[in-house]
């Protein structure tokens, strides 16, 4: 068996657990790690034509970034109020990515624009599909570097 049916045969047993880098374990976040995970596997399927452009991979996992970034961030957020903050990341499929839903003392943010503990404001897929033209322009510039 391969790297890439191994990976599968785990992902539909649900034991992808088992093959988590242990170095990795209890670094990474559940949105971030299950980001990543949907951005594999949809690389990996049989018909070409159903496998995401470079440009859906780029913006996926600069989002797994993204959903890192924010735990990280919200650990030690959540260190300091003492578990205030209560978030909620879920899978929408019907959409690219994910939905977040955040509340802090009875007001709740349900949107594309997701309010993080540092203030900062992070947008969905849609807007961020087309940074990959961005990451990738010095490959346009026939002088170089």
């Amino acid at each position: 068996m391969g790297l890439a049916e191994w990976f599968k045969s785990c992902h539909r047993k649900g034991t992808l657990d088992q093959i988590i880098d242990p170095r990795l374990k209890g670094k990474i976040g559940n949105a971030c790690l299950n980001k990543f995970v949907e951005m594999a596997i949809s690389c990996m399927h049989d018909n070409g034509i159903e496998r995401p452009s470079m440009n859906d991979v780029v913006w996926g996992l600069e989002y797994a970034m993204q959903l890192h970034q924010r735990e990280e961030g919200e650990k030690d957020f959540d260190l300091e109020n003492k578990g205030e903050d209560d978030v909620v990341l879920m899978n929408d499929n019907h959409s690219t990515g994910f939905t977040t839903s955040r509340s802090w003392e009875g007001e709740t943010l349900n949107s594309g624009l997701t309010k993080t503990s540092s203030e900062q404001i992070s947008t969905t897929n849609e807007s961020i599909k087309g940074m990959s033209r961005i990451v990738f322009s010095g490959i346009n510039d026939s002088e170089g570097r």
